[in-house]
């Protein structure tokens, strides 16, 4: 049998990606590294990424995300985080002029 794709491997073969539910991260995976991964594979179309309940997921990582994503974001999710700061809402502020929807 075929490996079975990851979450890198599908976000990698699906260029026209609007949304993205990884709410809880994926078991056995750090938060911070998989968004470190899915930064450079996800569409330019992104509209909505949810994120929520990604206990371990640090500024860091969402503001290196926002940095290259956010212009586009319309949704984003991030309840549940519980490492987030007050720096995850400064690089929401700076880097999602377009969005409509924060939970």
């Amino acid at each position: 049998d075929p490996p079975m794709p990851t979450v890198l491997d599908l976000v990698r073969g699906c260029r026209q990606l609007t949304s993205l539910l990884l709410r809880g991260g994926l078991p056995g995976s750090p938060a911070d590294l998989l968004v470190t991964h899915l930064t450079p594979l996800l569409s330019p179309t992104l509209t909505a990424l949810d994120l929520s309940e990604a206990e371990d997921l640090t500024d860091s990582a969402v503001a290196a995300l926002l940095r290259v994503h956010g212009g586009g974001l319309r949704r984003l999710a991030l309840s549940g985080c519980e490492e987030l700061t007050d720096e995850t809402a400064v690089a929401v502020a700076q880097h999602c002029p377009a969005l409509h929807s924060l939970h």
